[in-house]
């Protein structure tokens, strides 16, 4: 067991990163738009700080922390490679994505994404894990109750037709969002998994918190279904039949944690909420709807345009297997919102072997931490990178997804780092010896 240097205050600077870089912009947008301030100058700001946050704990931290650096390095030396392939393309070739520049792409790569992967997987331990799980559960609340409060009093919203379409806020190009359904989707998905993973493994004592429990799990329902996005929806899904397999493992005495029953008492009226709002509204629900488009669409040989952007990132692969050909598809320069497709498209077999090693070791520090290996607050946050892993499968993109990479990191670090801080010893009364021994 090695020993693991308690962090200063500056190191722990990179916590409060996590939280923001996960979602500050759920936070800042909706109040600079209800405001009428603008949104990109100050996101900007909001961005380099969190960039120079984690900076900082790159530096404050001095050697590596904890084990769990060794299961990091497969990742950065997926990073490497991958920076020259986007160095190359941008500077040499001039392919940028459409709506971007080059400084876009590069402080969004290099400052949000490789700086904050570096800071933690220097920084994060076990010791951390309370203080991190706190700090993005309540980014999270924060988010979802600014966004939810914004959707309501910016909206013209009807009670029987709310949820018969999405939630957007088109940007001043054609083709962009200042919110868009995806975030409003993701943020409630991560909180309605976050809550249900406090409900199952922290002890909580007391009918307030669970009136609190229930209230978050309600209005991230209600951002869920407000965003209609698919894959925040699949996200939430997984993470609840991750609950459910805890509960029976639990119940087979298998796992370092225990579960705790009245969950199911959430999930049972989840369903019954789900299914009192079908009965109940006069309009389709949108998210239902795009389920059942999609599935009736591909059974009739019906595609979407995401399909044509994978086919074509895949052809690009296939024509360049060994080192890649682009960081963008050859038609549109788009992103295949796909981070395994793009890797191969982008890095060829070697960089695709290398992402596929470095998310084995993640999806196995996510299994540790649904075990108890980072003791009950780790629950959580495993639930929280789930939702991550599942989105970037059908919305992420390498370069442009900075929370999905950060929390890859984090649950490679905690997942195989062995530092487990041991639990104080009870204190006990030193008894006087009987009389007896005083007797000469």
């Amino acid at each position: 067991m090695s020993a693991t240097k308690k962090p200063g205050t500056m190191q722990s600077i990179y916590i409060l990163a996590i939280a923001l870089i996960g979602f500050s912009y759920a936070i800042t947008t909706p109040w600079l738009l209800q405001l009428g301030l603008p949104t990109g100058n100050v996101n900007v700001a909001v961005k380099g700080i969190i960039s120079l946050m984690f900076f900082v704990s790159i530096i404050y931290a001095g050697s590596w922390n904890g084990d769990g650096k060794i299961y990091i390095f497969p990742l950065l030396i997926f990073f490497l490679l991958y920076s020259l392939r986007i160095i190359y393309d941008v500077v040499a070739l001039g392919i940028v994505h459409l709506y971007s520049s080059p400084f876009y792409i590069f402080s969004y790569y290099f400052g949000l994404t490789v700086i904050p992967v570096f800071a933690i997987a220097k920084c994060a331990v076990i010791a951390d894990v309370r203080k991190i799980h706190d700090t993005v559960f309540y980014a999270l609340i924060i988010a979802n109750v600014s966004l939810l409060l914004y959707v309501l009093v910016g909206g013209d919203l009807q009670a029987d037709s709310a949820f018969s379409g999405r939630f957007q806020i088109d940007g001043d190009l054609e083709g962009t969002a200042i919110l868009n359904p995806i975030l409003l989707g993701t943020v409630g998905a991560i909180l309605a998994a976050f809550t249900l993973g406090r409900v199952i493994m922290v002890r909580s004592t007391g009918l307030g918190q669970h009136v609190m429990h229930a209230g978050l799990i309600a209005i991230a329902g209600t951002n869920i279904l407000f965003g209609a996005s698919r894959g925040p929806a699949v996200a939430f899904g997984l993470c609840v039949v991750t609950l459910c397999y805890s509960l029976i493992r639990g119940g087979l005495g298998i796992g370092q944690l225990k579960p705790r029953w009245p969950v199911l008492i959430y999930i049972a009226l989840l369903i019954v909420a789900l299914i009192t709002l079908i009965v109940t509204q006069s309009n389709s629900i949108f998210l239902f709807s795009r389920f059942t488009d999609m599935f009736t669409s591909r059974a009739e040989g019906g595609r979407e345009e995401r399909d044509f952007i994978l086919e074509t990132a895949w052809g690009d692969f296939l024509g360049s297997p060994m080192i890649g050909s682009s960081y963008a598809t050859s038609y549109g320069a788009a992103s295949p919102h796909n981070i395994v497709v793009e890797s191969l498209m982008a890095t060829g077999v070697f960089g695709g072997a290398l992402l596929a090693l470095a998310m084995f070791m993640a999806v196995r520090g996510v299994v540790r931490l649904l075990n108890g290996h980072a003791g009950p607050h780790g629950y959580s946050l495993a639930l929280a990178s789930i939702c991550f892993m599942v989105l970037a499968l059908t919305s992420g993109s390498i370069s442009q997804f900075p929370e999905f990479w950060v929390f890859v990191a984090l649950m490679t670090a905690l997942g195989h780092d062995r530092h487990v801080p041991q639990r104080p010893l009870p204190r006990t009364r030193i008894r006087p010896p009987p009389p007896s021994f005083h007797r000469i």
